[in-house]
Formats: structure tokens, sequence, C-alpha cells
């Protein structure tokens, strides 16, 4: 077999993103983060982060709490989302 690159995983943890499963939304969001398959981007992977928290996922929550306090991010909601 192919080893799997960054592109491949991406499009995969996104069919499931879509499908609904929490835990790829955060990897998303990740990926855009971090730059792993996709041009870095701050915001899509707030996006990504954001789908996540609402559904309780606490790791999006901490991603979403340092973009905000790091990069500056301002997400509308996001003290309710948080609880703060």
């Amino acid at each position: 077999g192919r080893e799997q690159s960054d592109e491949d995983a991406l499009e995969w943890y996104i069919k499931a993103a879509e499908s609904g499963h929490t835990t790829s939304k955060f990897s998303v969001g990740e990926a855009f983060e971090e730059a792993r398959g996709v041009p870095q981007s701050d915001e899509e992977a707030c996006l990504w982060y954001y789908k996540a928290a609402v559904e309780g996922d606490e790791d999006s929550k901490r991603a979403l709490r340092r973009l905000r306090d790091i990069a500056r991010i301002v997400v509308p909601g996001l003290a309710n989302l948080l609880n703060e």
C-alpha cells in the first residue's frame, strides 16, 4: 500500500465531520491550525473547533480559548459557549 498523506487523512476527517463525528471536527480544525494538508488558517480552524465545541468537545473549547488569546480571533458567542 501507499503511505497516507495529510491531504488523504484530511479528506476522511472532513467526511466524518460532515456526517456528525465530533472528534473529526476537532481534527479538521487542528489540520487548519497546523497547516496539515491545507494552508494554515486560524479562522477556518475556529470554524471547525466551534462546531465540535457546541457538541461539548473539551479539546475544541481549549483550542478556541487559545486562538482567542493568542491569535485574537473573535468568535461571536464564545464566552457563552465556554461558560465564561
